[in-house]
């Protein structure tokens, strides 16, 4: 697939909302004016990556180990693995592309840039127009919301890490299984249950009580890790398949080496900052 010049951003933040399946009808919208309106203007050779070097201790201390996740989005039968490297304190991103049928790829680093490669240029491009100000919240806060998460928790740790100059919302949904834990799940909005899952352990299993969230869960394995989230939205006009589901895996090594890569700078872009 080639990658437009002017739907960089917008194409590759539309891959990691494949997890999503969902849409209300004005972030569709919104999607679509960016896919619309960016005109990127590319600048300078590619560089070497440094985001790992920022405030490397203080973001190790956070992300303390290797995560994997996989995501299905009902609607295009289609799924997506991420891989985080704790080490590297980046992620890959790796789909099929539904209309061509070959692999893709792009990266997320700690500072909160999209990586991926410009058929057209021959080269890999970055840009974080869509993970900082008032951009970077609406990723998380729409997942929270159609997940139905806690949000206390969330923005809490946000909060926290922000004052030790960490992008908290650079990895998205996968900041999820370094945030909560079965304790945030107690209180009326979930109905615990014990489940066997995985290796056959003993898994807590928390079913939203909501209308028409019959059969959506969030389980946590036997060691309290977020295991997986599984949301089923019963007659909602607000939603596309009606159904999301991330997976989160611990026993996998994640090695992940970021291209250099040349910033793409939107024309604009400081207005949502």
């Amino acid at each position: 697939m080639k990658i437009k010049h002017s739907l960089f951003v917008a194409n590759h933040l539309l891959v990691l909302l494949l997890c999503l399946a969902m849409y209300t009808n004005a972030e569709a919208q919104i999607l679509g004016k960016l896919k619309e309106a960016l005109a990127g203007k590319t600048g300078g050779a590619p560089e070497k990556n440094t985001a790992k070097s920022k405030n490397t201790a203080a973001k190790r201390a956070f992300f303390t180990t290797d995560v994997a996740t996989r995501s299905f989005d009902k609607q295009k039968q289609a799924h997506t693995t991420n891989c985080f490297d704790a080490e590297e304190i980046a992620m890959q991103m790796n789909w099929t592309d539904q209309k061509t049928g070959k692999p893709q790829e792009s990266y997320i680093d700690s500072e909160g840039y999209f990586i991926a490669y410009n058929e057209s240029k021959r080269q890999h491009e970055r840009s974080n127009l869509l993970s900082s100000g008032i951009m970077g919240m609406m990723g998380p806060t729409m997942m929270l919301s159609v997940y139905k998460l806690p949000v206390a928790p969330y923005w809490e740790m946000t909060e926290k890490l922000k004052k030790q100059g960490i992008k908290s919302s650079a990895f998205m949904y996968l900041e999820f299984a370094f945030i909560y834990t079965p304790d945030h799940f107690k209180n009326g909005s979930y109905v615990e249950s014990k489940t066997t899952c995985r290796s056959g352990s003993a898994c807590s299993k928390f079913g939203i009580n909501e209308d028409g969230y019959a059969d959506s869960f969030i389980l946590f394995d036997s060691q309290n890790r977020l295991a997986e989230i599984n949301i089923k939205v019963q007659d909602s006009p607000h939603f596309g398949s009606n159904e999301g589901q991330i997976e989160f895996f611990y026993d996998r090594s994640c090695n992940v080496r970021l291209p250099d890569a040349t910033e793409v700078k939107m024309p604009g872009q400081d207005i949502f900052n």
